[in-house]
């Protein structure tokens, strides 16, 4: 969903905030920055989770957002970085969460917080103050889990990525939009309040190039069995002559720390845990996916497979039979059976977002799980879809009129996660009424649209 489609044309008069709330409003001082896993949908149907990094400034509200593949030290301190840069300056002060990437540990008596040392040194590059919320006192970070909940509903949901680099761009669009809507608490457009109050109370950027405070290297190791890293030689082992190995560096407090990695043996373990994942992948497919219609199964649905979407919004789902398999089962033979179900899970999967999923619920019948979405605009799509559907060519002396196939469906609404079970059994319950209603019809199809709900069978 857009974020204009979430933002009122005109605010709604408030009463003014009070002023205990407006004490740390004040333009430049806290960057507030948090991490979050997140999934997303990428264009061939595949999910994966993805770290964000959410940085709000407190006055203006104005948002950065970067994705990343995990949330490690240097990954807190690229996004950081990247977001002094998007904002064009320092802030005084940088408010984060108490990660573990960031945190050692706390003093309980006197509160005083422990950073990580590689975390200190990047504050003290940049001159600011490293600030940790208080542990459960939302009111620290409210604002920045607000930012994180916005970019969650309006920048990500409802969409499907061809790749990371698309993400990028995506994101990198969207907080122009973004800085663009009226803030529902300030009432004003984020980039205006920065613009008018809080950009010139930012410092300016260094004008030169920042330490960096962690490496990665590749190097070949000479003759002698030393590896060159910034004029200073590292023996590693003589076996690797004329090999290539690669080099962490890690600087924290003025020390540094070389850790040559043997080439053979990284290789060696990286190879065993790529194999290891993909057998891992191929059997985890294999217990969750009806191989025959390649949609997820039952189980899948139980160990919750594909319902990330729910948990966050409302949705549909939808119950389909097929209400004469067993007849071409009996005439035609299973493999016209088997035909039958795959052409019905393809055309209902090509109605379907690539958010929305279908599972093979049973020996006849298929579950949709539709978040976002009325049952009335799902079942439109399904009907005429079905409709539409093209022929399946069979050989066989049967006459015409006793190979059509019925399919009969059931709708319900759910509002949350917590009833989506109960969703379930009224979508089962209104597709039995479809099926007895049907039954009944001397037509043979079901009255909605008025357009029979059936795939047709001809011979050849």
């Amino acid at each position: 969903m857009a974020v204009t489609e979430l933002v009122a044309p005109e605010a709604t008069p408030v009463a003014p905030v009070s002023p205990r709330s407006t004490r740390l409003l004040k333009p430049g001082w806290p960057l507030s920055v948090l991490f979050l896993g997140f999934p997303v949908w990428w264009a061939m149907g595949l999910s994966q989770v993805i770290f964000l990094l959410v940085a709000v400034l407190s006055y203006s509200r104005r948002l950065f957002v970067r994705a990343f593949l995990s949330e490690r030290q240097d990954d807190w301190r690229e996004g950081i970085a990247g977001a002094f840069t998007h904002f064009g300056g320092v802030p005084r002060t940088l408010l984060g969460d108490n990660a573990r990437a960031l945190v050692v540990g706390r003093d309980r008596g006197t509160g005083t917080v422990l950073f990580h040392p590689t975390y200190l040194a990047f504050c003290r590059d940049w001159d600011v103050q490293p600030r940790a919320c208080a542990p459960y006192r939302a009111r620290t970070k409210g604002k920045t889990e607000a930012g994180v909940k916005f970019v969650k509903r309006n920048g990500l949901a409802e969409h499907a990525f061809d790749s990371f680099a698309a993400l990028d761009a995506h994101l990198a669009a969207w907080m122009v939009t973004a800085d663009a809507r009226e803030h529902g608490t300030t009432h004003e457009a984020p980039r205006l309040r920065f613009d008018r109050a809080e950009r010139a109370m930012l410092r300016p950027l260094p004008a030169r190039a920042l330490p960096r405070r962690e490496q990665h290297l590749r190097r070949r190791v000479a003759h002698d069995a030393f590896v060159d890293v910034d004029t200073v030689r590292y023996s590693v082992p003589y076996r690797l002559i004329r090999d290539y190995v690669d080099v962490a560096i890690d600087i924290a407090l003025g020390y540094s720390m070389v850790v040559v990695l043997m080439e053979d043996a990284k290789r060696e373990i990286d190879d065993a845990q790529t194999q290891l994942r993909v057998t891992h992948d191929q059997l985890r497919r294999a217990a969750l996916y009806d191989t025959m219609t390649d949609s997820l199964n039952r189980q899948a649905f139980a160990e919750g497979v594909g319902l990330e979407m729910v948990r966050a919004t409302f949705g549909t789902v939808v119950l389909a039979d097929l209400d004469n398999l067993k007849t071409v089962n009996d005439r035609f033979g299973h493999a016209a059976g088997d035909r039958m179900l795959r052409r019905c899970a393809d055309v209902i999967r090509a109605t379907l977002r690539p958010y929305d999923k279908l599972y093979r619920w049973g020996g006849d019948e298929f579950l949709l799980i539709v978040p976002s979405a009325r049952s009335s605009d799902v079942m439109k799509r399904l009907h005429e879809a079905l409709a539409a559907a093209e022929p399946i060519t069979l050989e066989s002396d049967m006459p015409l009129a006793d190979l059509r196939l019925q399919v009969s469906l059931g709708a319900s609404d759910y509002s949350s996660s917590e009833e989506l079970h109960f969703a379930i059994e009224r979508a089962d319950r209104a597709m039995y009424q479809d099926k007895t209603r049907r039954k009944t019809d001397p037509r043979g199809y079901a009255r909605v649209l008025d357009t029979p709900v059936s795939l047709p069978i001809v011979q050849s």
